[in-house]
């Protein structure tokens, strides 16, 4: 039986190979939308900062937060690292995203698709 390694995020973050800026925004609650305006969340919600006195959220086993900040384990690593893997596109809209208050636009992540639903 082997048991989880947790890592600050700044470890994190060197762990993962990505900027900052990007990790950030890819661990929390990702709204992006299509042609159609429909929404979608395509972030990994392994760490959601509740609003007011609610506390934050976290996925057991992947994130929790403590005093010291949020931390993250090894299954977060791998999970990353595959969806940066598997959806490249995400990664560089995310790299190049100017307003991080507005939706990413789902034609950002796949500019060369023919399908409308992503043009």
């Amino acid at each position: 039986q082997t048991s989880l390694k947790w890592y600050p995020m700044a470890d994190f973050v060197k762990l993962v190979g990505l900027e900052a800026k990007v990790t950030r925004q890819i661990i929390g609650t990702l709204m992006a939308r299509c042609a159609d305006y429909v929404r979608e969340d395509l972030g990994m919600n392994l760490m959601v900062e509740a609003r007011g006195d609610k506390g934050a959220l976290c996925l057991p086993c992947y994130s929790i937060k403590h005093a010291q900040g949020w931390f993250f384990s090894d299954l977060a690593v791998t999970a990353l690292k595959d969806y940066q893997e598997k959806f490249p596109g995400v990664f560089e809209a995310l790299r190049a995203r100017q307003d991080e208050k507005k939706d990413l636009e789902q034609r950002h992540i796949f500019p060369t698709s023919t399908n409308k639903d992503y043009a």
